[in-house]
């Protein structure tokens, strides 16, 4: 896991910025007990406060031309995400998927998932009580892919796979649905350097 501090109020609490991370990834359950088998498990939970990342002035955000460093929707979100491929022999089973909640600040509204705007708290939003995630048009996220895939060529990781995604984005403004089928041919070639 991780933590992160960008700015402590002890005044004001719904200006405190802060992030966390817990989680947990294991690259062989089965430790090879099983021959030609392996089970790879990936789960964790992300919590961004409101404004973390962001600065009064949107130049010194936690940005890179134009793109946020720490996660793509910005902040003010809770996150799960799992992972979980099985392997036997030359055929794997992918399964992953995250659920996000995260605020969509509209034109005239600062929320705090923007980190391109101001990190200044709006008024009417009571200082006593901390800025939660949700806060102004709640967007909810879930995003689940699973796959199928055969090894043809081990030497060069050449996999045949299928596979389905459903993404579904619900918020007060529209609800999007959908449902996208892959399939293909995919290598993964290993670059290795010894100009060093």
């Amino acid at each position: 896991g991780q933590f992160v501090v960008d700015k402590i109020d002890k005044k004001n609490k719904a200006q405190n910025n802060y992030a966390y991370q817990i989680g947990i990834k294991h690259f062989d359950l089965f430790h090879r007990k099983l021959s030609n088998q392996s089970l790879f498990i990936h789960c964790e939970f992300n919590f961004i406060a409101p404004y973390t990342y962001s600065w009064t002035e949107s130049k010194q955000a936690f940005t890179h031309y134009n793109q946020p460093i720490a996660h793509p929707t910005g902040t003010g979100l809770k996150e799960v995400l799992g992972t979980l491929r099985y392997q036997y022999k030359d055929i794997s089973l992918l399964f992953k998927g995250f659920y996000t909640i995260n605020s969509i600040d509209t034109l005239n509204s600062n929320f705090g998932s923007d980190i391109f705007k101001p990190n200044e708290i709006l008024p009417g939003i009571s200082s006593n009580t901390s800025n939660k995630p949700g806060k102004g048009i709640k967007n909810e996220l879930l995003h689940l892919t699973s796959e199928l895939a055969f090894l043809v060529n081990p030497s060069t990781n050449l996999q045949v796979f299928i596979g389905i995604n459903y993404r579904k984005n619900i918020n007060n403004l529209y609800k999007n649905e959908n449902l996208y089928f892959s399939f293909g041919i995919r290598t993964n070639l290993n670059n290795y350097y010894y100009d060093f």
